[in-house]
């Protein structure tokens, strides 16, 4: 094994030497893995890379006892297109809606926007009858208050 060399003040473990403690290859040589322990307790950046191992090994352990490191990838990997799809499942909704809003405003806008069309021959018929439906009724009104008014000035 490689001896641990921590002769300076600013010296730092290696990434190899972090590896074999890690793994336990030091277990059998007691006085580096001693050295080592007493780095990591005094480094806080040692800690940190530790640390950030420690964190990284232990989100890829198996979720299932017996899973390979490559199922345990693919579980995970799932698992966040799972999230992923579950958090953009309103985003189709979302565009309908926004679709059928600028419809109905599109279509409001063109038929509040668009001039009058002139009347159609039915039309104007149609308003003329209405005119000629209520002239008996004028034509009656003044011959009654003419009647009145010769009447009044008879007396």
């Amino acid at each position: 094994m490689q001896t641990v060399n921590l002769d300076t003040e600013h010296s730092h473990l290696s990434d190899e030497q972090l590896d074999q403690y890690r793994a336990g290859l030091l277990d059998d040589e007691p006085q580096t893995l001693t050295l080592i322990e007493s780095h990591l307790a005094e480094c806080s950046a040692c800690q940190r890379r530790q640390q950030q191992w420690d964190v990284l090994a232990q989100n890829l352990r198996p979720t299932a006892p017996n899973e390979t490191l490559e199922q345990t990838f693919e579980s995970q990997r799932r698992d966040a297109l799972q999230a992923h799809r579950r958090k953009s499942s309103y985003l189709p909704a979302i565009a309908i809606a926004a679709s059928v809003f600028f419809a109905i405003i599109g279509v409001s806008v063109f038929t509040v926007t668009q001039p009058p069309s002139a009347p159609t021959e039915q039309q104007i018929a149609v308003e003329n009858t209405e005119i000629l439906d209520d002239i008996d009724f004028y034509i009656w009104l003044s011959q009654n208050q003419s009647e009145n008014i010769s009447n009044e000035g008879n007396t």
